[in-house]
């Protein structure tokens, strides 16, 4: 019997925004998906079929896990996180890549919740190099801090999460190259439909030395913006292009899965299919475009100061004929009649 991914099961739980922004990590987490982010972001695999970095590049168990980790621990006791995983069949496994670790803590450092995280295999010189890849959905272009620094920090905590994993004491050698790559939902204008990569170089100052690349190219930011204009934004670039369907609030659930099945051969199955309508009907009532739940905060307000303007008004009025009424001698039992006639 098919039992829904513990992804799935966590994603009915939640509703209006708190789904959206759940259901775009889960469909980041997607094997088809990844295979477009990464044959558009990382140069090496920007040869290969999407077919080919599905099935040969993202190659880890079909176990789909959500673990604590605590790097400062020295034993692998589960007591000290949460572990939850579940087994999914066949046609699940090809559709989900295995999460790592989603957060990453240290005591000394705090924790870093990842929205999607996973290893992938590079071909080089006949081998396959391990590398490891973060994917963040980000809905705020401007949060208050430069997103590229958050992502170099994001590098820089994938890079000492290796220690005891991937080397052990000063054998620095064997770190795996780590990559963070933003996808950028509603971008500043000049960003809209870029890939802007961010890395480590080597500058000669004085001299012609060089090292080997492999020997300092241990981390990538990557920042993708999308459009959001719908069919008249498109680029040609086929990850932001198919990125930009799946993101877009304004689009039918079934136009969606119609262009992301025909136009980008993505299989509409039934658990990928429900996430995104789910998603589209959500963004239909929950969401707004900012300058509009503006201009709807300002007529409330204006309406709420009007009704409060003219209730203010009739209570002046009603004291005036008041102290008219005492003024003149009128009785206060008289007073109470006439003001409640």
């Amino acid at each position: 019997m098919k039992r829904r991914t513990m992804l799935w099961q966590a994603l009915k739980k939640l509703d209006k925004e708190a789904y959206l922004d759940a259901a775009g990590k889960v469909l980041l987490g997607y094997r088809v998906i990844c295979a477009f982010i990464l044959k558009a972001c990382i140069p090496e695999l920007a040869e290969y079929s999407t077919e080919y970095i599905e099935n040969e590049c993202i190659v880890d168990d079909p176990v789909i896990a959500a673990v604590h980790v605590h790097r400062n621990t020295c034993d692998k006791d589960v007591s000290d996180g949460i572990t939850d995983t579940v087994t999914v069949d066949s046609m699940e496994v090809s559709e989900m890549i295995q999460l790592l670790s989603t957060e990453d803590s240290t005591v000394d450092e705090g924790a870093v919740t990842y929205d999607v995280r996973f290893n992938a295999y590079i071909p080089k010189n006949g081998e396959k190099v391990k590398v490891i890849i973060n994917l963040e959905a980000q809905n705020d272009f401007y949060p208050g801090y430069p997103l590229v620094s958050r992502g170099i920090y994001y590098d820089a905590r994938m890079i000492s999460a290796q220690y005891g994993v991937e080397f052990d004491k000063s054998d620095y050698g064997k770190i795996k190259k780590v990559y963070s790559i933003w996808i950028c939902i509603n971008p500043a204008k000049k960003f809209v439909n870029t890939i802007n990569r961010y890395h480590y170089v080597e500058e000669n100052i004085l001299g012609e030395a060089k090292l080997s690349v492999s020997d300092y190219d241990k981390a990538d930011v990557i920042l993708v913006g999308l459009h959001t204009n719908g069919d008249e934004g498109k680029c040609g670039n086929k990850m932001i292009d198919m990125l930009s369907v799946i993101f877009d609030k304004n689009k039918e659930a079934k136009k969606k899965q119609d262009e992301l099945e025909h136009g980008y051969g993505i299989k509409m199955t039934r658990e990928y299919s429900e996430v995104v309508d789910k998603m589209c009907n959500i963004s239909k009532f929950y969401t707004q475009d900012r300058d509009e739940a503006i201009k709807n905060l300002d007529e409330a307000v204006k309406e709420k100061n009007a009704a409060e303007k003219k209730a203010e008004t009739a209570e002046a009025q009603k004291q005036k004929a008041l102290d008219e009424l005492r003024r003149i001698g009128v009785s206060e039992e008289r007073i109470a009649e006439i003001m409640n006639s």
